[in-house]
């Protein structure tokens, strides 16, 4: 697998990590105050949290 990442070209490689895009997208939307605070505070929550602020409530 390495071989094959090594043996594409340049241009088929991402020149920055899809990470960056989100985060810019996300702080113009949600504002730089705001994303930095949300992503503060989801640095801190488990994974089993993040995913139940995630997903919706089961009807009850």
């Amino acid at each position: 697998m390495h071989r094959q990442r090594e043996s594409s070209g340049p241009h088929l490689r991402s020149s920055k990590p899809a990470d960056e895009d989100l985060h810019r997208d996300l702080a113009t939307t949600l504002g730089r105050p705001a994303f930095d605070d949300a992503y503060a505070e989801g640095r801190t929550l488990t994974p089993a949290d993040a995913l139940r602020r995630a997903l919706p409530e089961p009807d009850a």
